[in-house]
């Protein structure tokens, strides 16, 4: 039984030691690819070809969750005969192609009008982006059937095979337009059926993969039995798709509508920054959703446990050292003018980041143990108090003010879910390490940036926190053990 466990942990390692290195990859082929864009390109076609990115990815939603439904109930059948995963695969996928297809036809219409109507665009780049947005809608559908295909590859934790298709996907998708960029035309007609054609064969490439490794790509597994079950999982996710993005996005509008325009900068550059950190957690995240997903309820909690206490002391080590130097990159990096105001708010948000990392944990296992109604749950009862909190906030300390609301508003989410997860009390005593270190970082060194008034109020609401936090789960620990 240790022999397994240990198997077990060394699956785990190597599988996330892969799932991080593809986000390394694709990042180090943006550090390339990205420059050459906007060299060959300009600022302008760049700059529509992003937000077509986030509309894009905003309408996602549009699969009703149905990708993650699928890698969830073909991780629980992971066992189950070839043909009855096959009718998981297949009849997400067919949907996958309906939805995408409906959506595709509402962005063509509601994205073209934004960009049109609310975007300052000269003459000939409003002909460029009208001649290439029927293509542009395309890659919506394309893109959530290499999501469903990836899916089938990780619920059997095929990582290696996955993050080796996500990589030559990304990579198809950038050389094309690049190379046509350089050697033929930086016009968006030409560039944008360009990438839409790397989407579409590495889209091929991943259902090639999976009918090979898996042997579930049969054309006539389509099951409406399976119909009910799919949309009830895939709706709550499809809730949380929607609520994240604002959730995340309040706070850089916030500061925006307050404290103007300027200073949008000086908080959105650290927050991307820390948001980059988060690569770790995503990536345990996903390697252990579908081990979480196969596993029954107490060996799930149980491995998620210690993959968050894994997760704490790792992470936590990488932001705490994030909080030391984020200061003296930034004078180095921008200047120090610019470091001055963003450091309190970089230091503010690594702190966050930590927390939001190790909630990563819970969020995949309520998910994999088909609760994602719980997490859709409870982001909708946080919005109207992190608004409310984040206007008071902002108004009273400025850029540190919305760093710290939204700092909150991840450790209250953190809370709830460690409370829906039900994991057993001895976890507080296992993640209070972790936690006082880095909240001793973060506190610390944010005092050093702040008014000592301020400081003082900010460190008895993390200690309160943590007491909430720690106290009712380590009184539970103490009457489970007089009970026994």
């Amino acid at each position: 039984m240790q022999s397994e466990h240990r198997r077990r942990q060394r699956g785990t390692l190597f599988n996330f030691m892969v799932n991080s290195s593809g986000g390394v990859v694709q990042a180090l082929i943006a550090l390339v690819t990205v420059p050459l864009f906007i060299h060959h390109i300009g600022n302008a076609r760049y700059g529509v070809l992003a937000l077509v990115w986030i509309l894009l990815g905003y309408f996602g939603f549009l699969d009703f969750g149905l990708s993650r439904a699928s890698t969830n109930a073909l991780s629980r059948r992971r066992d189950a005969s070839k043909r009855e995963r096959a009718q998981i695969l297949m009849t997400v996928s067919y949907l996958l192609t309906g939805f995408g297809l409906a959506a595709s036809l509402i962005l063509f219409f509601a994205g073209r009008y934004v960009l049109t109507n609310f975007v300052h665009l000269d003459p000939e780049l409003a002909r460029e982006v009208n001649a290439a947005f029927p293509w542009i809608v395309l890659t919506l559908p394309i893109g959530m059937l290499a999501g469903a295909g990836t899916g089938a590859l990780e619920s059997t934790e095929r990582f290696v095979e996955a993050n080796c298709l996500q990589v030559t996907g990304y990579l198809l998708a950038q050389l094309p337009p690049v190379l046509c960029a350089v050697f033929v035309s930086p016009s968006l007609a030409l560039l944008v059926p360009a990438a839409l054609a790397g989407r579409v064969v590495s889209t091929v490439l991943v259902f090639l993969v999976v009918a090979r490794r898996e042997g579930i790509v049969q054309l006539t597994a389509f099951d409406r039995t399976l119909l009910p079950r799919l949309f009830g999982y895939g709706a709550w996710v499809s809730v949380t798709n929607i609520l994240s993005p604002i959730l995340d996005g309040a706070d850089q509008l916030m500061v925006g509508w307050l404290l103007g325009a300027a200073s949008v900068a000086y908080y959105t550059v650290p927050m991307n920054l820390a948001s980059r950190t988060q690569l770790v957690a995503a990536a345990l995240a996903r390697t252990v959703f579908p081990r979480l997903s196969h596993l029954d309820r107490a060996n799930a909690t149980e491995t998620a446990a210690d993959a968050m206490v894994a997760l704490a002391y790792g992470f936590g080590m990488v932001c705490s050292a994030g909080m030391l130097l984020i200061g003296p990159f930034l004078r180095l990096w921008m200047d120090p003018d610019f470091a001055a105001h963003a450091t309190p708010v970089g230091v503010i948000v690594l702190l966050g980041a930590w927390i939001n990392g190790v909630a990563y944990i819970p969020f995949a296992l309520l998910q994999a143990q088909g609760r994602p109604d719980l997490i859709a749950k409870s982001h909708a009862v946080e919005f109207v108090p992190f608004v409310l909190l984040l206007l008071g906030l902002t108004y009273w300390l400025g850029l540190p003010g919305a760093a710290l609301a939204w700092t909150l508003r991840v450790a209250i989410d953190c809370i709830l879910l460690l409370t829906f997860a039900r994991f057993p009390p001895s976890l507080a005593r296992r993640l209070l390490a972790p936690t006082v270190m880095v909240l001793a970082t973060g506190v610390l060194l944010w005092s050093l940036h702040t008014p000592i008034s301020v400081a003082l109020v900010v460190a008895t609401s993390v200690g309160l926190g943590l007491t909430v936090l720690v106290v009712p789960t380590d009184l539970a620990l103490q009457v489970s053990r007089r009970r026994t």
